[in-house]
C-alpha cells in the first residue's frame, strides 16, 4: 500500500519576504524604507531589491480627437485610471469621444471579468488669451525669426487673418494691461515677443525668440494680471454638457483664485450632482492664491508647460514642490504633468523626474501628449509602469509617515484615529493589501493621505464613487454588484472575500500574506470603525449566490 503524504499548508510565518535566499536583501527596499535617518535611507537603498507588484501611483492620459477603439484598449491595459478631454473640440465630437470610451471601458470589464471603474474628466478653458486662425490656406505654422517685427491687434476683422506682421489676440483688454517692454509668450513660451508701443487695438512687438506660431495658441502676459472673470455663458453650456454627460470631473484651468470654483461648485450642490472640481495652477498668481484655491478645489493639477511661461524655468521645480507638499498636508489629490520627449527608452533626466515627483508625493500623473498611433508610446508607459514601481518602494516611508502625522491638525472624529492606526500596522506588519469595505470612499481617501506602502482596495457599490477615488494614490477601487440584503454582515464577509480574491488574481497578495481588513459595525456613512488583521488562505474565493451576484 502506498504511503499518504500528508499535505502541510504553508504557515503566514513561512512567507518569503526577501529577495534573496540567504535572507540578506528585503523586498521593496524594507530595510531603507524604515531606517532612523535620511542619510541611512540613502545607504541602505539597494538595487538588487524586488520593487513591488502593483503600481500605487495614478496615470491620467489625455485623449486625442482621433482615437481608436484599440488604441483605447491599449491604454486601459497599460493601467489608464483617468480619462482627460480638453474641451477645445465640439460637444458632438466630445459626446462621441466620451461614448467610444465608455463602451471600449464596458468590453474590457467583460474580458476582466469584474467592472473597471474609468474616470472620465473634461478639460475647461476659462479667462484665457489666444490667437486666431493662420490666414494661409494650408494652415501651415509660420516662422516668426528673432529681431523681426510684428503687430499684436484686437480687430475681430483679423480673426482669421493672422500672419508674421500681424497677430490677433481675443482679449479686448490687453492694451490696458501691457506696457512698452513688458514680455508677451506665445504657445507657452515657444514664441517670445516684447512690446515696443501701445496703442488703443495695437501693440508693436519685437520677436525675442525665434519659433513657429500655429492657430489658435496660448498667450501668457508676463507680470500683467489678467482680470478673472466670473463663469460666463459658454463656460455655464460647457457646464451643462458636462452635467448631460455624467462625467466624474471637471478641470478648471487658467484659475486666478478661488471664486469661480465656489460659483461651479455652487451649482453642482444645487442640481444635487457629484462631480469633482480640479484646480489647474497654472500662473503666478494662482500661486499667490493657492491656500484659498486647495481649500475648494476637489483636486489640484500642476500645469508645468504653463507655469514655464510665468516663471524663470529654474524656479518651477520649487513650486511644483510646494504645491504638492501642502497637498500632502492637508490630504489632497495632487497631479502634476509629464511628457516623453522621445517614446521608446526614457531617457535618464525622465527617470529622475518621475522618481522625484513620486518622492515628493504626488497622486496621478497626466500623460499631457497621446501618441496612440506610435507603438514606442506604449512601450514608454510599460517603462514607466516600472519605473513607479521601483520609486515607491524606494520612499523613505519612516520619514513620510511621522511628518504626514505630526503636521496633522487632530479630529473629534475617529474615522482619522482609525486610519492612521491602520496604516501604522500595515507597516509593522508588512501587510500585502488593506480591504476596506466602503459606501462613499471617504475612509479609503484618508487612508491614501497617510501613505501605506501596500494597495488600498476599496470594495464599494456606487460606480460614480468608485471612478472618482482613481485619482488617489494608491487606492484600487472594486465596485461590488449586489443587491443590499438584510443581513450587513455577510455582506461584509462577501465583500472582504471579493477584496482578498482580487489581490491574489492580480498577484500582490499570496497565500500566507497578511491582509489588513477595515469595515464598519453598521450598514451606513460614517460608521467605520473596525480594523481585523487576517491572513490570506490557499481558500480564500467569492463565492456566487443563486442570484448571479458579484
Amino acid at each position: 500500500m502506498a504511503q499518504r503524504t500528508a499535505y502541510c499548508p504553508k504557515l503566514p510565518w513561512m512567507v518569503d519576504f526577501y529577495t534573496s535566499a540567504d535572507g540578506r536583501i528585503h523586498n521593496q527596499q524594507l530595510k531603507a524604507a524604515f531606517a532612523r535617518t535620511y542619510i541611512d535611507h540613502l545607504c541602505h537603498l539597494n538595487p538588487e531589491s524586488a520593487a513591488a507588484k502593483h503600481r500605487t501611483t495614478q496615470m491620467v492620459f489625455t485623449i486625442p480627437e482621433n482615437i481608436t477603439v484599440l488604441a483605447i484598449e491599449e491604454l486601459l491595459n497599460c493601467g489608464m485610471s483617468m480619462a482627460r478631454i480638453p474641451l477645445v473640440i465640439s460637444h458632438e465630437k466630445c459626446m462621441e469621444i466620451i461614448n467610444r470610451l465608455r463602451h471600449t471601458c464596458d468590453r474590457f470589464s467583460k474580458k476582466l471579468g469584474r467592472l473597471y471603474p474609468l474616470a472620465i474628466a473634461l478639460e475647461f478653458r476659462g479667462t484665457e488669451i489666444r490667437t486666431g486662425n493662420l490666414q494661409n490656406p494650408e494652415k501651415k505654422p509660420i516662422r516668426l525669426e528673432k529681431g523681426k517685427e510684428t503687430k499684436i491687434t484686437t480687430d475681430p476683422s483679423f480673426e482669421n487673418l493672422v500672419t508674421s506682421e500681424l497677430i490677433y489676440v481675443d482679449y479686448q483688454k490687453i492694451s490696458k494691461l501691457v506696457r512698452p517692454g513688458d514680455q508677451l509668450l506665445l504657445d507657452n513660451g515657444k514664441v517670445t515677443l516684447s512690446a515696443l508701443e501701445v496703442a488703443e487695438e495695437m501693440i508693436k512687438c519685437i520677436v525675442n525668440k525665434t519659433g513657429d506660431l500655429h492657430s489658435n495658441v496660448s498667450v501668457t502676459l508676463v507680470n500683467a494680471p489678467v482680470e478673472v472673470e466670473p463663469i460666463g455663458e459658454e463656460y455655464m453650456k460647457n457646464i451643462e454638457f458636462a452635467l448631460e454627460m455624467q462625467v466624474d470631473a471637471v478641470i478648471m484651468t487658467t484659475i486666478v483664485d478661488e471664486r469661480n470654483i465656489k460659483l461651479l461648485q455652487e451649482k453642482l450642490q444645487d442640481e444635487e450632482k457629484k462631480m469633482l472640481v480640479i484646480a489647474k495652477i497654472g500662473n503666478t498668481q494662482a500661486i499667490e492664491n493657492f491656500d484659498d484655491i486647495v481649500k475648494v478645489a476637489d483636486g489640484i493639477f500642476v500645469g508645468s508647460s504653463e507655469l514655464i511661461g510665468e516663471l524663470p524655468r529654474e524656479k518651477i521645480f520649487l513650486v511644483q514642490k510646494s504645491i504638492i507638499a501642502r497637498c500632502n498636508k492637508i490630504g489632497k489629490p495632487v497631479m502634476c504633468s509629464f511628457e516623453v520627449a522621445e517614446y521608446g527608452a526614457l531617457s535618464e533626466a525622465e527617470i529622475t523626474k518621475i522618481v522625484s515627483f513620486i518622492d515628493d508625493g504626488v497622486d496621478c500623473f497626466v500623460l499631457t501628449q497621446c501618441d496612440v498611433d506610435n507603438n514606442l508610446y506604449y512601450e514608454s508607459i510599460r517603462q514607466m509602469n516600472q519605473i513607479c514601481r521601483e520609486g515607491e518602494s524606494a520612499a523613505h516611508q519612516r520619514r513620510i509617515f511621522s511628518e504626514l502625522t505630526d503636521n496633522f491638525v487632530w479630529s473629534a472624529e475617529p474615522i482619522y484615529s482609525l486610519a492612521i492606526s491602520v496604516v501604522e500596522s500595515s507597516f509593522k506588519c508588512n501587510a500585502a493589501a488593506i480591504v476596506i469595505v466602503t459606501r462613499t470612499g471617504r475612509c479609503a481617501k484618508i487612508l491614501s493621505r497617510f501613505r501605506p506602502r501596500c494597495p488600498i482596495i476599496s470594495v464599494i457599490k456606487l460606480e460614480q464613487n468608485a471612478k472618482q477615488l482613481q485619482i488617489y494614490r494608491g487606492i484600487i477601487p472594486l465596485v461590488f454588484i449586489s443587491k443590499y440584503g438584510s443581513d450587513w454582515n455577510a455582506e461584509v464577509e462577501a465583500r472582504i472575500q471579493l477584496g482578498i480574491t482580487f489581490g491574489k488574481l492580480s498577484g500582490f497578495i499570496r497565500m500566507g500574506d497578511i491582509v489588513i481588513v477595515v469595515c464598519g459595525s453598521k450598514r451606513s456613512s460614517g460608521f467605520t470603525n473596525t480594523m481585523k488583521i487576517v491572513f490570506a488562505s490557499e481558500f480564500d474565493v467569492v463565492k456566487a449566490n443563486e442570484e448571479g451576484d458579484h
